[in-house]
């Protein structure tokens, strides 16, 4: 399994709640789950988040707020996609569970 399974970067400091509760949601069903907090900006969030090798970047505004989803980047394929919050923790943990994370 992967050490780091999935990174949550909020757009803004005013998504931090959002990204907090993304956070939580996650941690609670066993993912092993980050955050980045940092006032750098998204660029330089998701560049870090690469660099780290993460699996998954969830990248967390204004409408994944509104809408309870999150953008997802797959580091291997860099495939993006939008996708509600169970839906991607129904995959992540059936791919956690097959040992394919």
């Amino acid at each position: 399994m992967a050490p780091r399974q999935v990174i949550i970067v909020p757009v803004l400091p005013k998504f931090d709640d959002y990204a907090k509760k993304v956070l939580e949601d996650l941690k609670k069903v066993g993912v092993r789950a980050s955050a980045d907090f940092s006032t750098d900006n998204l660029n330089k969030k998701v560049r870090n988040a690469e660099k780290m090798h993460n699996n998954y970047i969830l990248v967390v505004g204004e409408e994944e707020e509104k809408s309870g989803t999150v953008s997802v980047r797959n580091y291997k394929t860099k495939e993006q996609a939008v996708e509600k919050i169970e839906d991607f923790k129904v995959r992540v943990l059936e791919e956690i569970r097959e040992k394919r994370l």
